[in-house]
């Protein structure tokens, strides 16, 4: 090795790290033909001398030891300790991994085409880098596709096989909060986790010379409300310290990293010299998905019974909810269901699961209606809690106090010394980090209590901590707009509506109420026709989620930061004086055409593709336009594109829920009284891409439909057969009604 001024501090500056508290700073000199380092490690007097040929001898007390290089002296046991980090994270890794029993393989899309999966991965995070460089790679996908499972797969293969292939060992950093975190207070959190006795200072050490890899999970809750600058910064800074032969994972929701943000945002990276690549990850196929269940043990009968919840697109596809699918009692209960959202179904099927599970004592004093009210408003209860909090957990004695609060009625102290100690074991629950501490099973459960909780408490008027200091991000809203429109009567909805709005113009902008409120609202723009006035405006928006198809309402001097409407028609929504500084997208997408020319739109199609260029920005959103400046060819004619029929049937195929029945749900039932529906049935039975069934409920109707191959119906997929007829069908009857 060289011995020039710029390498003897860098050894010098790598080595400070591990150097006692308290000490003096590690010292230097160059003696002919090596470079000697002083420092006190483990309060005893150390000397590092460093040879021609890098090897390195190492003097304490009256021991010395011969390390080949550099590398394997922050390996050793006096300080990285690599072996014992990886015999403690074996251990923990296996306890995570057997509690979560068998899971779906997991794969992916690198850069937008290779299909890979968690070993190929793997092989490309070990391969040679660029000297002095920082390889990164973006783990993307919605809630429940395996972001977690994918990194936790990939530490514990390798913290497996450490012994014989050196290859880097993961450190694994979650986001503890649903507000501002700091990366470092997180990485010192995941190292107490593992009980190792590497600092949070010394990670980028290790990590710069390839013996560890940062995984920071959740990316994108290191945000502060602004645009997220905070993150980025901090990211910065960490890919400037890793920079040798670093490697930094960094994995969030698909719609906040992407290369070409990456790029921009972290001005650190340099393109050209150090590696950006993209894992995007994918569902599995409908027939994976059944294999898989037959490997759990299921039926042919079992498995028909829910074949069809596992379309493309569907909810029940991502690992995560296909976990609890598996469960053969969810699965019974979920057929059952008189619920429309595939998260709605699997929320109901697991809450009917637990009303039978608190024992006969219980059982005698509340009836099963009782029950079920009770349980709803403990969860509900524990998600208001959490969020009001800005915490992912929660303690034992705060939900033994929740308890009290959710009961629908005066119980003996038997029953309630009884649900208290059950408090702890709810299936939507399981164990934190910290002891004494509970955490949601899963994002999704806790989002979609959350904004059950919050369609009641703004229904009520009331506001609180819970609007006033939290960031409702985007998948939040998905949950919360999918549980509006499918899930909750008229009623409460009008209600909910009706207070928002009134709130959103009469409180006063000392916190962060109203623009929740207004990011809440805008994601129920598919009820915006239950009120006479559905109008929102002068707000400051960070951030806005709407899928389904809105029915009306007006966005009025409103500047949202990022309006995200994937799989969202808002061409019935008027948009007047807006300023949109980032629209998210994808080809489903439909905009009304006063629609004003966002600054930025990122297209999630296939991966993410951001426009800046303001020709690029226009063209793309004529493409999207209701009625765009020049017909695209299609399955449909160009005089029936604005044909009410073929409205009703994309409002069929962009409703969120998975059934339509007529009852509760208004939002389904305008869909089936309109008198062109019985054409549209007619034509989507006679292809095959109707699914109705007949069931003991409550309405005037007790059938369930559900359309099926909902996107190729929308794209007008002139390769998909049945659809292709489907349109032939229904255009030629339209034909004769004229």
């Amino acid at each position: 090795m060289t011995t020039n001024s710029t390498s003897v501090e860098r050894i010098v500056a790598d080595v400070a790290v591990f150097a006692d508290i308290g000490t003096d700073p590690p010292s230097f000199e160059q003696l002919k033909g090596e470079i000697v380092v002083r420092l006190i490690r483990y309060g005893e007097s150390t000397e590092l001398a460093v040879a021609e040929d890098g090897s390195i001898l190492e003097t304490f007390g009256e021991q010395t030891l011969k390390h080949a290089n550099f590398r394997a002296l922050l390996a050793s046991d006096r300080y990285g300790k690599l072996r014992d980090w990886s015999n403690k994270q074996r251990a923990y890794l296996e306890g995570e991994l057997a509690s979560a029993g068998s899971l779906i393989d997991l794969w992916g899309l690198i850069n937008g085409g290779q299909e890979v999966d968690l070993a190929q991965v793997d092989q490309l995070l070990s391969s040679r880098q660029r000297e002095d460089s920082t390889r990164v790679l973006l783990i993307d996908g919605p809630a429940g596709i395996g972001k977690t499972q994918f990194i936790v797969g990939l530490a514990g293969a390798r913290a497996q096989r450490y012994s014989v292939e050196r290859r880097p060992l993961i450190l694994h950093v979650q986001s503890r909060g649903r507000t501002l975190s700091y990366l470092y207070d997180l990485i010192a959190f995941s190292l107490q986790r593992l009980r190792l006795e590497v600092t949070y200072d010394q990670v980028p050490v290790l990590a710069k010379h390839g013996l560890i890899t940062v995984a920071i999970d959740g990316f994108d809750e290191l945000a502060d409300p602004d645009g997220y600058d905070l993150a980025w910064s901090q990211v910065n800074d960490l890919v400037e310290l890793l920079r040798g032969s670093g490697s930094l994972i960094l994995a969030g929701r698909e719609t906040f990293i992407g290369r070409d943000r990456v790029l921009r945002d972290i001005a650190s990276l340099r393109e050209g010299v150090d590696e950006v690549s993209v894992l995007t990850l994918q569902p599995p196929s409908k027939g994976a998905a059944i294999r898989w269940l037959e490997h759990q043990g299921w039926t042919a009968e079992q498995v028909d019974a829910i074949e069809e919840f596992l379309e493309p697109s569907s909810l029940a596809l991502r690992p995560f909810f296909l976990k609890t699918l598996s469960d053969r009692e969810v699965a019974t209960r979920l057929v059952e269901s008189s619920s429309t959202s595939i998260l709605s179904i699997l929320m109901e099927a697991m809450i009917e699961r637990e009303i039978d599970k608190f024992g006969e004592a219980v059982d005698r004093e509340l009836s099963e209606a009782e029950r079920r009210v009770y349980l709803r408003s403990f969860v509900g209860e524990t998600a208001r809690d959490m969020a009001e909090n800005g915490s992912t957990s929660i303690s034992d004695a705060t939900l033994s106090w929740l308890v009290e609060v959710a009961l629908p009625k005066e119980v003996s102290s038997d029953v309630t010394r009884i649900l208290k100690a059950r408090s702890q074991a709810i299936a939507f629950f399981t164990n934190d980090d910290r002891k004494g501490h509970r955490r949601f099973f899963h994002d999704k459960f806790y989002e979609y209590f959350l904004s059950v909780t919050l369609i009641d408490i703004v229904g009520r008027r009331e506001t609180g901590k819970l609007l006033a200091r939290n960031i409702f991000g985007s998948s939040l809203l998905e949950t919360f707009g999918d549980v509006v429109a499918g899930s909750t009567r008229t009623e409460v909805i009008r209600r909910f509506l009706d207070s928002s709005i009134d709130l959103i113009r009469n409180y006063p902008p000392i916190d962060r109420t109203r623009k929740n409120l207004a990011a809440l609202a805008i994601a129920s723009l598919s009820t915006a026709d239950l009120v006479d006035d559905f109008k929102i405006s002068m707000v400051d928006i960070d951030e806005c989620r709407f899928s389904g198809t809105a029915s009306g309402g007006q966005l009025d001097s409103l500047v949202i930061n990022q309006l995200d409407c994937r799989g969202g028609d808002l061409s019935s929504t008027e948009f007047k004086d807006l300023t949109i500084l980032t629209l998210i997208a994808d080809r489903e997408t439909l905009l009304p055409d006063s629609i004003p020319l966002p600054m930025r739109v990122q297209d999630v199609t296939m991966s993410v593709k951001t426009l800046t260029v303001p020709e690029d920005v226009q063209r793309w959103v004529a493409e999207h336009l209701r009625n765009p400046p020049e017909e695209e060819a299609g399955l449909i004619p160009v005089e029936f594109k604005d044909h009410e029929a073929i409205k009703v049937l994309f409002k069929a195929c962009r409703l969120r829920q998975y059934w339509l029945r007529r009852g509760d749900d208004m939002y389904a039932t305008r869909i089936l009284d309109n008198p062109y529906w019985p054409i549209i049935e007619n034509a989507l039975a006679q292809n095959h891409l109707l699914r109705v069934e007949q069931r003991q409920a409550s309405g005037t109707d007790a059938r369930f439909i559900h359309v099926r191959q909902a996107e190729d119906i929308l794209s007008e997929s002139p390769t998909n057969i049945d659809v292709r007829n489907m349109y032939v069908s229904l255009i030629a009857e339209l034909r004769k009604s004229q």
